[in-house]
């Protein structure tokens, strides 16, 4: 079974009839998702699965992850390719 995994360290800020808001961001399947209330998913070009939930920043792993666009409706949590002959 696939459940919701905070990202420690990791937030969004969304907004919603001019109000902002900071959130946690979560991992759920490769694909991120916020908490306000319950899970909503964080879409392309500030989106999110609320359509009227905007987001205007978010912090993402950047060692254990990077962003990568998919099918054209969320974002994808994609592994770092790490060689480790290169030291890299």
């Amino acid at each position: 079974m696939n459940f919701f995994k905070r990202l420690e360290g990791h937030h969004i800020v969304v907004r919603k009839g001019g109000v902002y808001t900071q959130c946690d961001l979560y991992e759920r399947g490769g694909f991120l998702y916020l908490k306000k209330g319950g899970f909503i998913r964080v879409l392309k070009n500030q989106g999110t699965s609320v359509p009227t939930l905007l987001w205007d920043e978010m912090t993402v792993p950047v060692v254990e992850a990077t962003l990568r666009e998919t099918r054209g409706f969320g974002w994808l949590l994609a592994p770092v390719p790490f060689y480790p002959e290169r030291g890299e």
